[in-house]
């Protein structure tokens, strides 16, 4: 699946000039998986630079593709809280990539 994300991330950058990229946003404060996951999902795809959002209500966390030429993982942290719940980016260690 990671190879198939960072072709893709490729051929995009080639053909339309950005660069792709993606986070994982840990995500403190949801309540309810459908109103909730939703508000967060709505919210960050209405944000200019996101690709796509997929929200994991149970483990409280946002997948979020991005163009980091529009965009920064600290901007989509502040666009979550703006939203109104807690958030955080997750980094993953050298070992588990």
């Amino acid at each position: 699946m990671k190879k198939l994300f960072f072709t893709f991330s490729f051929l995009m950058f080639v053909f339309f000039g950005f660069t792709q990229s993606n986070c994982t946003i840990s995500i403190s404060g949801m309540h309810c998986a459908a109103g909730c996951g939703s508000k967060v999902e709505n919210g960050l795809k209405s944000v200019e630079g996101i690709q796509s959002v997929d929200v994991d209500f149970d483990k409280k966390e946002a997948f979020v593709v991005f163009d980091e030429n529009q965009i920064s993982e600290a901007d989509i942290v502040k666009s979550v809280k703006k939203i109104g719940f807690k958030a955080a980016v997750n980094k993953i260690k050298e070992d588990e990539k």
